[in-house]
């Protein structure tokens, strides 16, 4: 049961901000006749490497900490290894390598600034809603990941 509610979750809630809505934005809304192939590549690579960093981080979520993405049953214990050991977000990364795939596969101006406010609502969840809920929620050891672990660009090695 918990495994279709995250499965219903993703489909609606982030599958609407980072592939409905853009893929619609893309293909319907602003299509490019003119996109180079080159660009189309790589946007499909950056599809597939943001979604398996979402699967990723979703599987951790369910074996690592007890839990989901979904707020409504987070995770129970504080997932710090794996990817979360080169940057606090990387959930929200994979997203916005998907969301930079349309832009590369679609070479839209508009689903460049569509990233950019992708960006700013990750961002501004983050800060607002994520780190003060999980100050609360995992308290010291929080803050000792937040002081080893970047937010956003992630540490190599």
């Amino acid at each position: 049961m918990k495994t279709l509610r995250v499965i219903i979750f993703f489909l609606t809630v982030p599958g609407t901000i980072i592939f409905y809505l853009p893929l619609f934005l893309g293909s319907k809304a602003f299509p490019n006749e003119k996109a180079s192939q080159f660009l189309q590549s790589l946007g499909l690579v950056s599809w597939v490497i943001g979604g398996l960093v979402a699967a990723w981080c979703v599987l951790a979520f369910f074996t690592l900490g007890h839990g989901t993405p979904d707020p409504n049953d987070p995770p129970m214990a504080l997932v710090t290894s794996g990817l979360y050991r080169r940057t606090r977000n990387p959930m929200y990364i994979g997203g916005l390598l998907i969301v930079l795939g349309h832009w590369l596969y679609f070479q839209s101006w508009l689903l460049l600034a569509y990233l950019a406010l992708v960006f700013l609502l990750f961002h501004h969840l983050v800060i607002f809603y994520e780190e003060p809920h999980m100050r609360r929620q995992f308290g010291e050891a929080y803050e000792r990941y937040c002081k080893q672990v970047p937010r956003w660009i992630g540490r190599l090695g």
